[in-house]
């Protein structure tokens, strides 16, 4: 089983030799429109990050209330990634 999109990385040839059925849910957008947890699951981790979440908590949980030390960052108006000029993520 794989999460992903595509069946470029699978090897139909050897999957239907060894009678493992492959399914795809290419052309399937009704369905596809309905899952938006991989996305939303990337925005969390994205502002945990930033927020500095996990390194805050583990602090926090050995008793250490380091609060300046742990300030986030605003997204509003920041670039996150930048690859080249042309292309922003």
């Amino acid at each position: 089983m794989t999460p992903s999109t595509g069946l470029d990385h699978i090897d139909m040839d050897y999957a239907e030799a060894k009678g493992i059925e492959v399914l795809s849910l290419r052309g399937d957008t009704e369905f596809l429109k309905g899952i938006t947890a991989t996305a939303e699951l990337a925005w969390g981790l994205l502002l945990a990050v930033v927020r500095r979440i996990p390194w805050s908590f583990e602090a926090v949980q050995q008793g250490d209330w380091a609060r300046d030390r742990f300030r986030g960052r605003q997204l509003s108006g920041k670039t996150l990634l930048k690859r080249s000029e042309e292309e922003l993520l």
